[in-house]
């Protein structure tokens, strides 16, 4: 039988060790969480950053990045495109070897009672066909309430331009309504049978399209435009006359470069016949012999001179040879053609004589002399329109029997110019460079202000004179296009890497790896420490146990 006082001090040592067990156990549970918990908080926190640092480094849709270059729209068709300063951009000019057909589409409504009272534009149809020739082609169209074909295409020789001027006396100012999308039409439907390449239709009016109803008008509009591509497709240029302050100026100016053709504008009835001439230049290319004063000068290569005078009403115009016998109209002889009007006259001379000639002027603007020659002065410039502030190169070069001259003592001789006149008047005088292409010379020409401009050529040297004139319309620039905000697309995000953000955030999850790794490092090192802690006093206290247990 175990004594009272052994038995309890068996069951208090029992109950002590029952006691180390279990704060031994509830230590190592409590360590176990702590590392299960750390391991989790240790690997949630390494999660959140490695996720958090992938956009920083560029990688990803919602990456930070320098924004994408702002997108540009497309230029709107009825925008002017920019010229070229190297090259002006224009129609190349017209191989004028083949002829032309022409349809002149002339307008008849009532509003030309006003506009054009005395019937000018009549005659200055007459002058055009006179300016034609055999190998050109000539239509006549009148248009009003509809469009009629007053002469088909007929050539422009002389036989036949009797019954050219025929047709053009039947032009009447009496219809009620400007249909110009019928006259267009019809004329295309005419040009459309050729097989020619330079095929032009000549449309002058005083007005817009009319038809008495806006309805009709907004279809009449929307069915011209609707045709139009097939006009350009066909290769058919139309030129354009607005006549008058009450003429669709836009509508005509549209038509025109749509097709590749030219625009004019006529202020007055007595403008008509010059702007007519000046469409003739731009279609035909023809050398020029300049006026000095009142006098011009013949060498020994003009075959043939064209003299186009204007005169005040109610004047007469007086031609000197150069051996000084008067011609004049009715005292002419059979080698000069005179077809006169009351504010013009044209007047040919076949094989002129050679020297110095002078005219009797009555009015110094818009005269002009026309060649037939074996020596021609060229250039690639065919410029009709650019935007303000453009530059383009005007370049020229003179061809005898179709071979550019490359003579140097004969070159040495010869001078080029050209003369800019600015829509104010203001008259700049260039000298045209050797270009480094033998025999080519060449001058950048910039149009400094909008409007209008004419651009003279000429070429010279002490027996004769070559001149040629080309009419440029400056338009201002259009406008820049609106800022457009474009965000980057997520595959554009991430098909392009930053690599700036990726070097700086590997950097920065690096060094936040090795603190994690450094603080997992220092807490395996405390609870190891701890451990070694726990062990070292179990056994001191183990070995006071001992003692103990041995004594009894």
């Amino acid at each position: 039988m175990i004594p009272a006082d052994r038995y309890a001090i068996v069951n208090f040592k029992t109950r002590i060790h029952e006691m180390r067990s279990m704060q031994k156990r509830h230590l190592q549970e409590k360590s176990a969480r702590f590392s299960r918990n750390s391991r989790i908080f240790l690997a949630g926190a390494f999660f959140c950053l490695l996720i958090a640092g992938l956009p920083a480094a560029g990688i990803g849709a919602d990456s930070q990045k320098p924004a994408l270059p702002e997108a540009q729209p497309q230029q709107k068709p009825d925008q002017p495109a920019p010229q070229s300063a190297a090259k002006p951009e224009a129609t190349p000019p017209p191989k004028t070897e083949e002829g032309f057909d022409i349809v002149l589409l002339m307008d008849s409504s009532g509003s030309m009672k006003k506009t054009d009272p005395r019937d000018y534009r009549k005659e200055a149809a007459k002058l055009f066909v006179s300016l034609m020739q055999e190998r050109d082609n000539i239509s006549i169209v009148s248009f009003g309430d509809s469009a009629t074909v007053l002469a088909p295409l007929t050539p422009g020789g002389k036989k036949d331009r009797s019954a050219l001027f025929s047709a053009i006396g039947k032009i009447t100012s009496r219809e009620m309504t400007t249909n110009i999308t019928d006259a267009v039409r019809l004329g295309f439907e005419l040009l459309n049978k050729s097989k020619r390449q330079n095929r032009i239709m000549l449309l002058m009016s005083d007005g817009q399209i009319d038809l008495l109803s806006k309805e009709k008008d907004e279809a009449s509009v929307a069915e011209l435009a609707g045709f139009l591509p097939d006009v350009a497709k066909a290769g058919i240029s139309i030129y354009s006359v607005a006549f008058s302050e009450f003429s669709d100026a836009g509508l005509l100016r549209a038509l025109s470069e749509k097709t590749g053709g030219a625009f004019r504008y006529a202020r007055t009835d007595r403008d008509i016949h010059v702007v007519f001439a000046s469409i003739f230049e731009r279609m035909k290319a023809p050398d020029t012999l300049a006026l000095e004063g009142d006098t011009f000068l013949v060498d020994k290569d003009v075959k043939e001179a064209v003299l186009l005078i204007n005169k005040s009403p109610g004047t007469a115009t007086v031609l000197f040879d150069p051996s000084g016998k008067q011609v004049a109209q009715g005292k002419i002889g059979r080698d000069i053609e005179w077809f006169g009007s009351k504010i013009f006259d044209m007047i040919t001379i076949k094989e002129p004589a050679v020297g110095k000639w002078r005219v009797k002027l009555s009015s110094r603007e818009g005269n002009k002399i026309f060649v037939l020659t074996d020596l021609k002065l060229k250039t690639a410039f065919a410029g009709d329109k650019v935007n303000k502030g453009d530059k383009a190169v005007l370049d020229a070069w003179l061809e005898r029997d179709g071979s550019i001259i490359r003579n140097r003592d004969v070159l040495s001789q010869i001078g080029f110019f050209a003369t800019l006149v600015e829509p104010d008047s203001t008259r700049l005088l260039m000298e045209l460079k050797p270009s480094g292409k033998e025999g080519v010379f060449a001058v950048e020409v910039q149009f400094r202000k909008s409007g209008e401009h004419t651009l003279l050529l000429n070429s010279g040297g002490k027996t004769f004179t070559r001149n040629r004139e080309f009419t440029v319309f400056a338009a201002e620039p259009p406008p820049p296009p609106p800022a457009v905000e474009q965000k980057p697309s997520p595959e554009a995000a991430r098909d392009e890497v930053n690599w700036n953000y990726i070097l700086i955030n590997f950097a920065l999850i690096n060094a936040a790896i090795i603190g994690l790794i450094t603080l997992v490092f220092l807490i395996r090192r405390i609870g190891s420490v701890l451990a070694k802690r726990r062990s070292a006093s179990k056994k001191d206290a183990d070995k006071k146990q001992s003692p103990s247990e041995k004594g009894e």
